[in-house]
């Protein structure tokens, strides 16, 4: 009994420890990636470009998800544009592009609100089974399956959105926001 009890703390203590471990790991990737963008800012002050990219590809990297864009509200908050995209072989529009921020979907909808959405399966929302034509070219042509959509804070309002995307089933974990 007492064996079983010695070996059951010494497993919890590994386990505690293998924790602590890929904690301070995923915690060191999020500092090399965001010294990577610094690099990037400093290096390409008069390219915006450049910088997107950057932080879409580490964004990509850290999430381990597939795909990535920015998304940046107009001065006058009724529409957003197309600012950059990473990872994708067709899009449902091109940089520069802009849509209406009172449509209902998700992306627009999290720089209205400014909360965070985590769509597990963008196949099952009703979005897809009502046939909405831009989140039917999401899933149907982008392959996009799980889909994670993060404004981007200034101050108290959302000023655009990075919607990360993976190509399976695998929704983003509370980590990997």
């Amino acid at each position: 009994s007492r064996g079983a009890t010695n070996l059951t703390t010494g497993m919890e203590k590994e386990s505690t420890q293998e924790s602590l471990v890929e904690e301070l790991r995923r915690g060191l990737q999020r500092v090399m990636a965001t010294r990577r963008i610094l690099e990037i800012i400093q290096s390409s002050r008069d390219d915006d470009g450049a910088v997107f990219e950057a932080i879409l590809s580490q964004a990509v990297d850290l999430c381990a998800a597939s795909q990535a864009s920015l998304q940046l509200a107009n001065a006058a908050r009724t529409h957003f544009e197309i600012s950059s995209y990473w990872g994708f072989d067709e899009t449902a529009f091109r940089v520069g592009g802009s849509a209406p921020l009172n449509s209902g979907r998700p992306i627009p909808e999290v720089i209205r609100t400014g909360i965070t959405i985590n769509i597990a399966d963008l196949g099952s929302t009703d979005f897809y089974r009502q046939e909405d034509p831009v989140i039917k070219h999401v899933v149907d042509v982008e392959g996009v399956r799980s889909w994670l959509i993060v404004p981007l804070m200034h101050g108290p309002r959302a000023i655009g959105a990075i919607a990360l995307s993976r190509k399976e089933v695998r929704p983003f974990s509370d980590d990997e926001i």
